[in-house]
């Protein structure tokens, strides 16, 4: 992998935020992605438990399932990189509130396929509403053109 070098070198302790030196810092995405990682989770998490009592694991169960009735654990756990002895309590704890239910796959007996329930397809939707506001607030700042390009730039990432 190519190396970057940082633009600036000569950054002073005067330039930097919080009085660090940054300039050996700014250069790493990773940096970058896990800040905004932090703030995401913040926003994320603060609104929606308290609002809807819902982590943001959940919301993305429920934002796939409202796009995907019959999906499998499997399935499902691969798209939000969460191991099977992980998703299972996650969707035990959903079944108890009566959002999913497990059912039997249509296709394999043997298999289960996770469906939204009607209270659970109406949860999903307020949560995706919500969900929109909070990116809306969270990124009103950057224009489409870069939004745009972030969501590109970020479904290119690896992610395992």
């Amino acid at each position: 992998m190519a190396s970057r070098k940082s633009k600036n070198t000569t950054t002073s302790k005067s330039d930097s935020q919080n009085g660090l030196d940054h300039r050996f810092i700014d250069h790493s995405l990773g940096f970058f992605l896990a800040q905004a990682s932090v703030a995401a989770r913040k926003l994320y998490g603060d609104r929606l438990q308290d609002a809807l009592d819902l982590r943001p694991v959940d919301l993305s169960l429920l934002l796939l399932l409202l796009g995907n009735q019959d999906a499998s654990p499997k399935d499902l756990g691969k798209a939000l990189a969460v191991s099977a002895p992980n998703l299972t309590p996650i969707l035990d704890r959903l079944v108890a509130r009566k959002v999913v239910r497990r059912v039997p796959s249509a296709l394999d007996g043997r298999a289960q396929c996770i469906q939204l329930t009607a209270k659970g397809k109406k949860l999903a939707e307020k949560a995706y509403a919500a969900s929109c506001e909070i990116e809306r607030e969270w990124l009103e700042h950057l224009t489409q053109k870069q939004l745009d390009s972030l969501h590109s730039l970020l479904r290119k990432l690896p992610k395992d």
